[in-house]
């Protein structure tokens, strides 16, 4: 059982009046709380993070002075219709790690005041049995000043909510962690929307439009196998059309086998775009034409035989093609004209020849070139003066080679490969006969 007296507890927050008392114990009758009017300083934060609360009643404070509210990390499972209503200047809530059933939220009435609804992580669906199905109803107050909703980690498989008509000013949308099965609520977007998270739901779901003023979309770990713009062929495809201010695409861990030659087309302001860990064996010759601000791409984990082209990617800075089954790469001279590539990684490849045009070519900045697990033999061409100046940190590791050469001399970087045991190995036999010869002489 906890009791306390707030004046002791938290006398930065509240005046010289105090509390009466707060209750947080495990018994039925131990798990009522009550605060007295007209305590909080205005723009109050009140943090009952871990405190062992188990039920919210009726009125849990009575002033419009507490600005932020946090319940998270306790054994909440109920929560009264009327909790909040009377906390007029509440503007962050954050309920996550708690038991609440998602299927009854009556609480989630109209608040004024509103920005951020956090329910992440909640547990109900550990304590009560794996239902198979929890959906969040149609039913969300009207929030109209909301920003932020995550409902991360909540074991969600249906949302209904039309978030257009219930959180008209929303610009953070958390889902990722889910069940969730259908992505058909993205119709009912507000324009507002900047952030949309719906990573780690499995959903083989198509994503056709989007509100044009979403900055950063998250989709990986879903069941998505074709990019595209206007023109899209696949039942699971993602389409990017007239998104002109992403700036960062994540679509890893996807089915991704196809990148229509438009995907990018209206996406002009991207900077990072992951699309590792799919099934991408080439793209269209242009895909990436007029991504002039991208400055990070990732691509590994892929089906390519051969690397993109990205010559118009002129701010590029990070580019990862690892793990890929790429051989020839002799015809990358159109890199050296990326002055800004810092990081080139071309590991766990089937490349044979070092690219030299790279290795030979000047930057004003020390730069990162990965070769790791490769089957590259020679690297004599790396000891020549045209290297004697480059800026360059080189990764050959674990690659065939085992000597190379510098003028007269001969560098072994691994041990000589021997004879096997079998071969040095003198047997019974032999050594009976050398003894009888020697016998004999």
């Amino acid at each position: 059982m906890l009791f306390v007296q707030w004046r002791i507890l938290l006398p930065v927050f509240f005046s010289s009046q105090v509390v009466l008392a707060i209750f947080a114990g495990t018994k039925e009758h131990m798990t009522a709380y009550k605060l007295c009017t007209k305590v909080c300083i205005p723009g109050t934060i009140l943090n009952f993070n871990n405190t062992g609360l188990t039920r919210i009643g009726d009125v849990f404070a009575n002033t419009s002075d507490i600005r932020e509210l946090y319940l998270d990390d306790n054994k909440i499972a109920y929560i009264s219709d009327k909790a909040f209503d009377l906390m007029e200047g509440l503007e962050v809530l954050s309920i996550s790690g708690n038991i609440i059933s998602l299927e009854e939220l009556s609480w989630l009435r109209y608040h004024a005041t509103l920005r951020s609804l956090i329910i992440n992580n909640n547990k109900w669906r550990s304590k009560y049995g794996d239902k198979d199905d929890i959906s969040i109803p149609n039913t969300f107050g009207y929030f109209p000043t909301l920003e932020v909703l995550s409902l991360r980690g909540d074991s969600i498989s249906q949302f209904d909510v039309p978030l257009d008509k219930f959180t008209p000013r929303l610009k953070k949308l958390d889902l990722s962690e889910n069940y969730i099965q259908s992505f058909k609520f993205l119709d009912n977007l507000p324009e507002t929307m900047e952030m949309l998270l719906l990573e780690k739901n499995g959903c083989p779901c198509p994503v056709r439009k989007l509100p044009t003023n979403i900055r950063v979309l998250f989709l990986n770990e879903n069941g998505i196998t074709e990019l595209c713009g206007a023109r899209c062929t696949h039942s699971h495809s993602l389409s990017l059309k007239e998104l002109e201010w992403l700036n960062i695409l994540n679509v890893s861990g996807n089915s991704i086998n196809s990148i229509e030659s438009d995907a990018f087309k209206d996406t002009i302001h991207v900077q990072m775009i992951d699309l590792s860990h799919n099934y991408i064996g080439s793209v269209a010759e242009h895909v990436f034409r007029g991504l002039s601000s991208l400055k990070e791409l990732r691509m590994s984990h892929n089906l390519l035989q051969i690397v993109p082209n990205m010559d118009s990617l002129n701010s590029l800075r990070y580019l990862d093609l690892a793990n890929n089954y790429i051989e020839e790469v002799t015809n990358l001279n159109y890199l050296k004209s990326i002055e800004t590539l810092e990081w080139l990684d071309l590991s766990n490849n089937r490349i044979k020849v070092l690219p030299m045009m790279l290795i030979y070519h000047t930057k004003s900045f020390e730069w990162n070139l990965l070769l790791k697990n490769n089957s590259i033999v020679n690297i004599d061409d790396l000891f020549t003066d045209k290297c004697l100046e480059i800026q360059l940190i080189l990764h050959l590791q674990n690659n065939p080679f085992s000597f190379f050469k510098f003028n007269t001399l001969m560098v072994h970087t691994k041990e000589p490969v021997l004879p096997s045991v079998e071969s040095n190995t003198i047997s019974t036999e032999s050594l009976e006969e050398f003894a009888t010869d020697s016998e004999e002489n």
